[in-house]
């Protein structure tokens, strides 16, 4: 992404959410029936399917705290708790409830395995209230983001983290959670911007109820094939209205495990037709169609014209809820005899399962025209981008970057001035099934010139002596960001980078590839001694020495790499001013022409699209860390 950045030298832009494959003040008049909380900070979760545990919480940033308010369908005890994994081990634990006499009880325990957890000796929750009526028992509680209490308490962060749960049928507290218990993902200090007006919607399930909001729906009955990784395309055409419109949030319907099982993403593209070409003709006839797979987006002719459908406009991975924008951005929404859009699929079936029937639909939220349009920008490493996205098996924390993340943890590195600044995103708790959009709690400003890299961090120590590629299927990995931004840029919408150098080939002894449908993988192709064999097959043949894993780190890291910058056709819809056709590389980069062998380095160059563009990871910065910081906050 460094590069893309650098490119576009002349324009600054403000990141407000950010979503990762799997993140979000100038303020125009809102729509009065389309209005967040007074409090975005405010969360309402339904913990269990039958709604007998309901959540609220509300993040005081002035004073460093959470608090908590439930509500469960007892009169016994209740038990509430922090959790990395979901498991009991190492989980910071209360349980609390009101006893028969009307005596509020309340503790602060830590769990040690499966056994009623131990009382902490600093108690560090704080109980606000508790009451019982003849069905449902209340308790309001909070706690400081740090208590400094390192061996029993979790530091709530902007991390993911595990919210367990439990209730009991009586006051005794020693039959803990042996049968109504769960867990549940959230990011507890993100804001929300979903509006109440939708999730009234949603729980009274009327759909009239939107106000000022329209939805369009895209919906479809799938049968997936017995095979693991299945990507299938479809068009859409998007409804009709009579001024301009922003697209102003999205929502999954998924209601089944069956759907939350097997489908694992989905990316809905912006289609715009071949210059001189009408929208109508070139996509309409592929509306009505049941799709086809598609890998790569470069279809040949006669099929899904997907090679014009490249400007990504949403995300969806697998855990992800509704995401809305701040109200004062949105995404372009234009006339509809000029807008069609593709939706890529990623259905997942490794048990190769005959028969599993899915049904989903995509909500599109949109509303009358803010005042910034919004877009999406690609970034990280190339897809499926196998030989340059290798992690040796059993690696506990092997790093990947992309120059304009899925794995253990991702991190958005933001350089200016060859400073590192604070991260602009991180998770450091990642989790493959909870890949939810993160909303920014400030808008992020990216000055002319500054960089920015993916990294990923991987551990594959569940992969049996086999290497991990990048690819399609869940088996595979892929290094990659998106980001809603503002002011949108029409022409660009994508920013990677891959490894090309010839050590790095040297190292893995593969120098050319080519994409093979039915294997979804990369083909070797040369040298002749790896002909015929996918990369990961390669990979498998290197003995991977202590030596050989610290090599390719050393690779990932400060190798060169080739920055993929092509230009987004403009469908007309932004009203901001374009930037101009000529655009300039930054000073100290280095131009390689397409047979890879530097010829200049030099100020302010054209840049040339016969030539292709390096970026390099600074080597003499200083990485930035968080501040250590433990206040112990009553």
């Amino acid at each position: 992404m460094a590069d893309l950045w650098r490119v576009v030298s002349r324009f600054k832009f403000n990141f407000i959410v950010l979503s990762s494959v799997l993140l979000f003040v100038n303020v125009i008049v809102p729509i009065a029936a389309y209005k967040v909380d007074d409090n975005p900070y405010r969360h309402w979760e339904t913990l269990d399917e039958n709604g007998k545990y309901e959540l609220e919480w509300i993040v005081d940033w002035e004073e460093s705290r959470v608090l908590f308010n439930v509500t469960v369908q007892t009169r016994g005890y209740v038990g509430f708790g922090l959790s990395i994994e979901g498991k009991m081990s190492g989980s910071d634990i209360v349980i609390g409830g009101v006893r028969p006499n009307g005596e509020p009880y309340f503790t602060d325990r830590h769990a040690i395995g499966n056994q009623l957890p131990v009382l902490d000796d600093s108690q560090d929750w704080t109980l606000h209230q508790a009451w019982e009526n003849n069905t449902h028992t209340f308790l309001s509680f909070s706690r400081p983001f740090e208590t400094c209490d390192e061996d029993h308490d979790l530091p709530i962060t902007e991390d993911r983290l595990t919210i367990i749960w439990a209730f009991g049928e009586n006051d005794n507290e020693t039959e803990f959670h042996y049968q109504n218990r769960g867990a549940s993902d959230a990011y507890l200090l993100d804001p929300v911007l979903t509006p109440r007006v939708v999730e009234k919607s949603y729980r009274d399930k009327n759909p009239k109820a939107l106000g000022d909001l329209k939805v369009w729906t895209i919906s479809r009955t799938y049968l997936i094939p017995p095979k693991p990784t299945t990507y299938m395309c479809t068009l859409h055409r998007a409804p009709s209205h009579s001024t301009r419109q922003h697209i102003v949030g999205f929502n999954s319907v998924l209601e089944t495990d069956v759907e939350r099982k097997h489908i694992h993403h989905f990316l809905l593209h912006r289609c715009s037709p071949p210059a001189g070409q009408d929208a109508a003709s070139v996509f309409q006839r592929h509306v009505e169609t049941r799709g086809e797979e598609c890998y790569l987006l470069n279809q040949p002719a006669g099929r899904i014209p997907t090679q014009y459908c490249r400007e990504v406009v949403h995300v969806w991975a697998v855990g992800g809820k509704a995401v809305f924008f701040p109200d004062h951005v949105g995404l372009p929404l234009a006339d509809p005899q000029h807008e069609y859009y593709l939706l890529q699929m990623h259905y997942d079936n490794p048990d190769l399962v005959p028969g599993i029937e899915v049904k989903w639909a995509l909500e599109i939220f949109y509303a009358n025209a803010r005042k910034f349009d919004a877009g999406v920008m690609t970034i990280g490493g190339q897809t499926p981008n196998s030989p340059a996205l290798m992690v040796p098996p059993s690696s506990l924390n092997h790093f990947i970057y992309g120059h304009c993340g899925s794995g253990r943890a991702i991190r958005l590195i933001h350089i200016r001035d060859n400073e590192e600044l604070p991260w602009i995103i991180a998770e450091n708790n990642y989790n493959f099934n909870y890949q939810q959009n993160r909303v920014l709690r400030n808008e992020i400003q990216i000055l002319p010139g500054d960089t920015m890299i993916t990294r990923c961090a991987y551990e594959t120590t569940d992969r049996n002596g086999s290497v991990t590629v990048g690819g399609f299927s869940t088996r595979n990995e892929m290094c990659n960001g998106f980001l809603w931004y503002y002011n949108r840029i029409p022409e660009h919408g994508i920013c990677r980078s891959s490894i090309r150098s010839d050590l790095y080939r040297s190292f893995l002894d593969i120098w050319n590839t080519t994409w093979s449908d039915p294997r979804i993988e990369m083909v070797v192709t040369s040298p002749r001694q790896n002909a015929g064999l996918v990369v990961s097959e390669v990979g498998n043949r290197i003995d991977w020495t202590i030596e050989r894993r610290n090599q390719i780190q050393k690779y990932h890291r400060f190798l060169p790499q080739i920055t993929e910058c092509p230009r987004l056709v403009d469908d007309g819809t932004s009203t901001q001013q374009p930037p101009p056709l000529r655009r300039y590389s930054p000073r100290g980069r280095i131009r390689v022409p397409t047979n890879n062998i530097a010829i200049s380095s030099v100020e302010n160059e054209i840049l040339d699209p016969e030539y292709e563009y390096v970026s390099e990871y600074p080597k003499d910065i200083v990485p930035y860390e968080l501040p250590e910081s433990c206040r112990k906050r009553k």
